[in-house]
């Protein structure tokens, strides 16, 4: 992410011509063009990335809640099932 910012950074100045001696370059529309389409690769990525962590969360979740209901079952109430609760644990 901080490589897309530093990158964003070459295109963000307010120039939009450059002089070569008698010669104007005037590139204000392409220099847009290219910000556009920068956001928008940039907006594809952080909806990735969002989406992905989404779904690992999702997962780790469902992890976590089969392991508490699996020791919510346990109990240390008998002498057998200690061992069990312990190694479960």
């Amino acid at each position: 992410m901080n490589e897309i910012r530093a990158g964003r950074a070459t295109f963000d100045t307010s120039e939009d011509q450059k002089y070569f001696g008698p010669i104007i370059i005037f590139y204000g529309s392409v220099k847009q063009k290219v910000n556009n389409k920068y956001d928008t690769i940039h907006r594809e990525i952080l909806n990735r990335f969002g989406s992905q962590l989404g779904t690992n969360l999702r997962e780790f979740k469902g992890v976590l809640q089969g392991a508490r209901h699996q020791l919510e079952k346990l109990s240390v109430d008998a002498s057998d099932d200690v061992t069990l609760f312990v190694t479960e644990i």
